[in-house]
């Protein structure tokens, strides 16, 4: 480090994090920037401290005993920072893994104006890597909060630097002077909302939030407590109360419909579950009401003033209720890499129970035609999507994809085939001609393995589909085949360019 060089502490938060916490560990290792490393174990079973003590030794550990939550255990780390005197501290998730220049670009981004208190990293999905896990954090009138740009291809319109609500605390760059002045997490939220908290009060103090496309990382979504687990739900949803009550002006309660409405459609879900559903709900309003006085000591003591709220405010979504999100689900196994492929085709609804990175849920489509009464089975994807594939020998052969578009779109799309790095080449799916198109490229393989990826640089846009998610083309198989293969189709074999 330089004496130019700003001193950045990052800490990981470790809790039973095991080969995922060592992908994360590595990723920081590799930085192009040097930083500290902090891992703050909140007392993980399951030998997470001895594998940062073995194999990262100059890494320092500071070991909690017991889970703190989020929020505590992260102001573990922070405090430890501040203490050495670092500029900044970012925080990543135990399970997610940096790209070589994410401190880097945090750094270059907060240091373009002494007023920006934070920096949002860009997220991407480790199972969906084209498409993002967030780009900062947005709220809407009901208090519900999400990633911004969650499960949306990652696009050129995520890729421009702005102000931001909020920065998830997975993947963030803070100011330490800014949390000298707006106070670290609150620690009574464990977990969730601490980091839109912490964000809100940064407003409050006269900081700025901005979003940094350029500081990429990959994440595991809901790794540490699964997707819908009984824990989460609980935390979600009582958290949310916490922070409406904290940081919400007393004329959103004078009309509380706007802030009802999620309420409503979480109890009916919830008696949907019968007694266990109920028990949840119980847990989750007796922790809203055992959270109240500590909610009105701060309201009394950080009186805000209408100009400071409507800093963070005006980034607020004009929405009630649940955000409009949705996460394409795994429905197959998820391969890593080429090592882990077994056959030379992958025919969807057939042999698809294990892929690459990138893929929709399977469809079988409703009787086209006399000849194909069912439609083939087909996934779509993203912007990208990846297929891991075995042949019998190395030498020459044919990549061969089977593609159609969406009835929605209206415009050609250009699929781009990849196969072991090499651009193998463009194809265009007509949007005109709804039936199955074929497309075939000339490879010559050095092994016996083949990692071919599907591009679309201009996926149809859920704004322009009205569907929840963003879709590239439709894919029935991807396939690498012997030159003379009888499972070659008919068609022109297109040359690459």
């Amino acid at each position: 480090m330089t004496d130019e060089t700003p001193a950045v502490c990052v800490i990981v938060l470790s809790w039973n994090g095991g080969a995922v916490l060592k992908e994360c560990l590595a990723s920081l290792r590799a930085q192009s920037q040097s930083a500290r490393v902090i891992v703050v174990d909140n007392g993980s079973a399951d030998g997470s401290q001895d594998l940062v003590r073995r194999e990262f030794p100059e890494m320092t550990l500071i070991e909690n005993g017991r889970n703190l939550g989020f929020g505590e255990g992260n102001n573990v780390g922070i405090r430890a920072a501040m203490d050495t005197g670092a500029k900044y501290v970012a925080l990543l998730n135990q399970d997610a893994r940096a790209d070589r220049e994410w401190v880097a670009a945090l750094v270059r981004a907060a240091e373009t104006d002494a007023t920006i208190g934070a920096v949002a990293s860009r997220l991407v999905l480790h199972s969906h890597r084209t498409l993002l896990n967030g780009a900062g954090v947005v709220m809407n009138l009901s208090g519900c909060a999400w990633d911004r740009g969650f499960a949306r291809a990652d696009g050129p319109q995520w890729r421009e630097p702005c102000e931001v609500l909020g920065a998830t605390g997975g993947a963030v760059l803070y100011r330490t002077d800014a949390l000298r002045r707006a106070g670290l997490f609150d620690a009574a939220y464990f977990a969730y909302f601490e980091d839109v908290d912490l964000s809100v009060r940064l407003w409050d103090a006269g900081y700025r939030i901005v979003y940094a496309p350029d500081a990429v990382t990959t994440h595991r979504f809901s790794f540490t407590l699964g997707d819908e687990s009984f824990g989460k739900i609980l935390l979600i949803q009582s958290n949310r109360w916490r922070f409406i009550l904290k940081h919400f002006s007393l004329g959103r309660f004078r009309h509380p419909k706007s802030l009802l409405v999620v309420d409503k459609h979480f109890a009916r879900n919830r008696l949907r579950m019968g007694l266990r559903g109920v028990r949840l709900w119980l847990r989750v309003y007796a922790r809203v009401l055992a959270a109240l006085p500590d909610v009105l000591r701060y309201r009394l003591q950080h009186r805000t003033t209408k100009e400071r709220r409507a800093r963070w405010w005006r980034f607020v979504v004009n929405a009630v209720g649940f955000p409009d999100v949705f996460m394409p689900a795994l429905d197959y196994d998820l391969m890593e890499s080429a090592a882990d492929a077994w056959s030379d085709r992958a025919i969807m609804g057939v042999n698809d129970t294990a892929l690459g990175q990138g893929w929709y849920p399977l469809v079988r489509p409703v009787p086209t035609t006399f000849a194909e009464p069912e439609g083939p089975a087909l996934r779509d994807f993203g912007s990208s999507a990846t297929c891991f594939l075995r042949v019998a020998a190395p030498g020459p052969h044919v990549v061969q994809v089977h593609v159609t578009q969406r009835p929605e779109s209206t415009q050609a799309r250009e699929i781009q085939v990849i196969c072991n790095g090499r651009d193998l080449g463009h194809a265009e799916v007509s949007a005109e001609h709804r039936g199955w198109r074929t497309v075939q490229f000339p490879v010559t393989l050095a092994s016996d393995t083949a990692t071919v990826e599907l591009r679309v640089e201009r996926p149809l846009l859920r704004e322009e589909s009205g569907a929840q998610v963003d879709y590239g083309v439709r894919v029935n198989e991807v396939s690498v085949l012997a030159s003379d293969s009888p499972l070659l189709r008919r068609t022109r074999v297109a040359t690459s360019r």
